[in-house]
C-alpha cells in the first residue's frame, strides 16, 4: 500500500511560462514604446530640474501670550511663538501654519522633518 501524499504547494503555485508575442505584434509595442518615452527616435526628454527644500531650524515655544510670531536669531534658526499647547501635536500644526503664512507658501508645503516632540525643530520647506 502506497501512503497518501498532499501536493507540494510550491509545485501548484509557479506560474506557467508565458508565451512570446509574435513578431508583428512586438514591433508595434515597441513603436509605441519609443513614440511615448520621446517625439524623435534616440533623443530622451529633459527632466525637470527640481529645487531641492530649504531647510529651517525653529525653536518652537508653545503657549505662549506673544503668539503667532517669528523672531530670527543670531545663529540663523527661527523662534517661533505659538499660542496651542503642546498636547497632541498642536503645536507643530500651529508652527507648520506660521512658517506658512511667515514665507508666503501653502501648508502642504511645509514639512516636520525631525524634532515633532523637542522645542529644536527642522522643517522643509518647499517653494
Amino acid at each position: 500500500m502506497v501512503p497518501f501524499r498532499l501536493p507540494d504547494p510550491r509545485r501548484a503555485s509557479r506560474p506557467q511560462p508565458s508565451k512570446p508575442l509574435p513578431r508583428k505584434k512586438a514591433e508595434k509595442v515597441r513603436a509605441q514604446r519609443n513614440r511615448a518615452s520621446s517625439s524623435v527616435l534616440g533623443v530622451r526628454p529633459e527632466r525637470e530640474k527640481t529645487v531641492p527644500p530649504t531647510v529651517i531650524r525653529a525653536t518652537v515655544t508653545p503657549n505662549s501670550r506673544k503668539g503667532p510670531l517669528v523672531e530670527p536669531l543670531d545663529d540663523g534658526t527661527l523662534r517661533l511663538y505659538v499660542r496651542a499647547p503642546a498636547v497632541e501635536g498642536k503645536a507643530n500644526k500651529a508652527a507648520v501654519e506660521l512658517l506658512a503664512s511667515h514665507f508666503g507658501v501653502p501648508k502642504s508645503s511645509v514639512r516636520l522633518v525631525a524634532g515633532a516632540t523637542s522645542r529644536v525643530k527642522r522643517f522643509d520647506i518647499d517653494r
